[in-house]
């Protein structure tokens, strides 16, 4: 079965493709580095050649047998050669490192469908990795507020400690002999020394 390559690119998952380049997803576990996956289609051959490729690593997979893996490996490769202006027949295809008959129709659909099902695995992955990174650095931007937080208090309390003690706040003028002693303003009364 011939295809356009916007067929073939919506089928695989990838809302849009043209002859220009490539679209790749991707992300990667933090907790092991192992884990993650990768999907890309793209032209080769100065678009003589479309080609699939996808792969995903998974930890503490289930499978249809109940047996759980550790790391559980996925991988769907596809490639479709340009027979006219707009059209590519599928000439390869291997599903988890199995080779596919590409000359059977409903192969082809399998094997696509299969990777439009497993991209949605990995677009979920790269969300779930953007959120996690964007939560990270909200936690680190909390961290420094803490930090200037603190040291803001303890300015504070210095300040506050000073006026209680009238220690530093005073100041003898030798030129008139008198004493000026320093008021706090309404901002240092009860804790409030914003913009001190």
């Amino acid at each position: 079965m011939d295809y356009t390559l916007r067929e073939l690119s919506q089928k695989m998952g990838f809302e849009a493709f043209d002859e220009t380049g490539e679209r790749l997803y991707y992300y990667n576990r933090s907790e092991n580095s192992k884990l993650g996956g990768f999907a890309e289609i793209r032209l080769e051959e100065e678009g003589n050649m479309f080609s699939a490729s996808l792969y995903h690593c998974r930890g503490n997979y289930e499978d249809d047998s109940g047996a759980i893996h550790k790391d559980f490996e996925e991988s769907v490769e596809i490639r479709a050669t340009r027979i006219g202006e707009d059209r590519y027949r599928i000439v390869y295809m291997e599903l988890d490192a199995v080779k596919q008959p590409a000359n059977n129709a409903a192969m082809a659909e399998l094997g696509m469908s299969i990777f439009h099902s497993r991209i949605v695995d990995i677009q979920g992955g790269m969300a779930a990795q953007s959120f996690g990174t964007a939560m990270d650095s909200i936690s680190r931007r909390d961290d420094r507020y803490e930090e200037q937080a603190g040291i803001q208090s303890a300015a504070i309390a210095a300040v506050e400690a000073a006026f209680r003690d009238n220690k530093a706040m005073t100041q003898k003028d030798a030129a008139s002999g008198g004493i000026v002693i320093a008021f706090p303003g309404r901002r240092a009364q009860h804790g409030r020394m914003s913009g001190v």
